[in-house]
């Protein structure tokens, strides 16, 4: 049965949910906060850096003091209402020795240690902050640390807020060719303003097809890299 995002209830059986009643992230071993929440990572990396996207910000992290280790580096995260806000910000001064050179902070979540799928229609309903240098993205990686292939689920540049990417990364196939091991199929697509009130950006990753989906509409479809054919996990990200 094909997938619609706009009644899911009859075309998909949930394996994963999160409405941020709290925020509940990875110690290690487990969750700190809420028993049978989805414990959130907030590293991709043994770092808090990702040197080789250019990125100027650190992701402070549960261990940097966000779920309160108390090293006086800045909380990214803020829940209220049923929803995460992400903050993005400058570095004071008395902090840039503790964030590996980076002049920024900021925060990024994952399921790595918590939840991932081969196949399936994820969703996130998010509203995009809009500013120059900013990089709101969701992305899904592989759990067994390979790259490419990736997922883009969506990605926005903070200062072209209708302008929705919507991208597959991969080793074998692909319309372009970045290098010898890197192909990609992407779409730069025209949007209502992402910036104004919440939307929702959707995938349907199947075994033949990939198609993206905002607001319940489609917005791009390519044909399944050979290699995207494993488990990946989620990625929302403010860079």
């Amino acid at each position: 049965m094909a997938i619609d995002p706009n009644n899911l209830s009859q075309t998909a059986t949930l394996t994963f949910a999160e409405e941020f009643d709290a925020f509940d992230t990875w110690n290690g071993t487990t969750g700190l906060d809420t028993v049978g929440a989805p414990q959130w990572s907030t590293k991709i990396r043994a770092t808090g850096t990702m040197p080789y996207n250019d990125e100027s910000q650190y992701y402070v992290a549960g261990a940097d003091g966000a779920a309160g280790a108390g090293n006086s580096l800045p909380n990214p995260f803020h829940v209220a209402d049923g929803a995460l806000t992400i903050f993005a910000a400058p570095a004071a001064p008395d902090i840039q020795g503790s964030l590996e050179g980076q002049a920024y902070t900021s925060g990024m979540i994952n399921t790595y240690h918590e939840f991932s799928q081969t196949y399936g229609y994820f969703e996130m309903r998010a509203e995009l902050p809009a500013g120059h240098g900013l990089w709101p993205a969701f992305w899904m990686l592989p759990e067994d640390g390979s790259w490419p292939p990736e997922l883009d689920v969506m990605e926005m540049i903070g200062s072209e807020p209708t302008t929705l990417r919507n991208t597959v990364h991969s080793q074998v196939s692909g319309d372009q060719k970045v290098d010898a091991t890197h192909y990609l199929n992407e779409a730069n697509v025209t949007v209502s303003d992402m910036t104004s009130g919440f939307h929702t950006y959707g995938v349907d990753w199947e075994p033949d097809t990939i198609t993206w989906y905002y607001d319940g509409q489609p917005t791009f479809q390519a044909a399944t890299p050979a290699d995207l054919d494993k488990p990946m996990y989620l990625g929302p990200v403010v860079a």
